[in-house]
């Protein structure tokens, strides 16, 4: 059975320039496929290279089915397409460690959702969460997700200030996963 786990605690590059002001460079743009039915993403991205039904998911999930695809000029980069009726509802672009990058503004600006300057609606130590309208597409759920660094939750320190300890290891984070959804379903 598929997890959306991974996806929502996952739009998750090289971490030199992190912390710039200027917009990242957009690798893939998610919007235009916001809302297209599968035969439209795929003359954009190809044939899907797995396709699953969603009924193992529970009822709030069907009629549907998960997509998985290639990203274009993105070396190892896959994404995950929930359909509904046929309809793209819910994307989740994964980039491979190896290219995460230092900011989950930085990530979800790689795949065009710009939410610099906007506060997370949720925020947790590996997860950001907004929602909006971005370019004029209305989504629920705009995500991303973090891997923590290797020296991560189990070498803090009991004896010192939990939350700013918490808040240095969010900032040596990889932003690896980003997830764009027009539902609020995990």
């Amino acid at each position: 059975m598929r997890s959306w786990w991974y996806v929502c605690l996952a739009v998750t590059v090289a971490v030199a320039g992190c912390g710039s002001k200027k917009p990242p460079k957009v690798v893939y743009d998610l919007l235009p496929l916001v809302g297209k039915r599968a035969a439209e993403v795929e003359a954009v991205l190809g044939k899907g290279t797995n396709i699953e039904s969603t009924a193992p998911y529970g009822p709030e999930y069907t009629p549907g089915e998960y997509r998985d695809y290639v990203i274009p000029g993105v070396k190892g980069a896959t994404l995950q397409v929930r359909y509904r009726s046929g309809i793209a509802v819910q994307l989740g672009a994964l980039l491979p460690l190896t290219q995460a990058v230092g900011t989950p503004e930085e990530l979800l600006g790689m795949f065009g959702v710009d939410v610099s300057g906007s506060r997370p609606e949720f925020e947790a130590l590996i997860v950001s969460r907004w929602s909006g309208t971005f370019r004029g597409v209305y989504l629920r759920r705009v995500e991303a997700v973090c891997d923590l660094p290797q020296d991560g939750i189990d070498r803090l320190d009991p004896h010192h200030n939990r939350a700013a300890q918490l808040k240095d290891l969010k900032k040596r984070g990889r932003w690896w996963s980003a997830t764009v959804s027009t539902e609020n379903l995990p």
